[in-house]
């Protein structure tokens, strides 16, 4: 349920109405020996270009964005989870009306440390 609610909410631009939404977003990571502030899992972003707008990828309005620029798949963003986080689920916003900046394939990978990503999780051609 929550998660077709934000969903809808993406899709929408419309409040999430869901009770306690708090509540959901402060035990995201239970389970994991990650003390969450802040309702956050990862410590850091670092994405290929325009670092100054990166905050703009977790600012929860739809409305704002951060777009790279340089050669074709040269683009990144590198989200540095808290250890002992286990992420079962992660989704990207893209806007598909704007052609020239749409991802033609997203390749999620990781590692124990970042000099380390070299294991492929999933590809999706959007």
């Amino acid at each position: 349920m929550v998660l077709g609610q934000i969903e809808e909410h993406r899709r929408s631009h419309q409040p999430i109405n869901i009770p306690f939404f708090d509540v959901f977003l402060r035990n995201l990571c239970q389970g994991s020996s990650v003390e969450v502030k802040e309702d956050k899992c990862w410590e850091k972003l670092e994405v290929s270009s325009n670092p100054h707008r990166a905050s703009k990828l977790t600012d929860k309005n739809p409305k704002t964005y951060w777009e790279s620029n340089g050669s074709t798949g040269s683009h990144y963003i590198t989200v540095y989870m808290h250890r002992g986080v286990v992420v079962r689920q992660m989704s990207m916003l893209v806007a598909s009306e704007d052609s020239s900046y749409m991802p033609a394939r997203v390749v999620v990978m990781a590692g124990e440390s970042p000099a380390s990503i070299n294991t492929e999780l999933n590809t999706v051609n959007v």
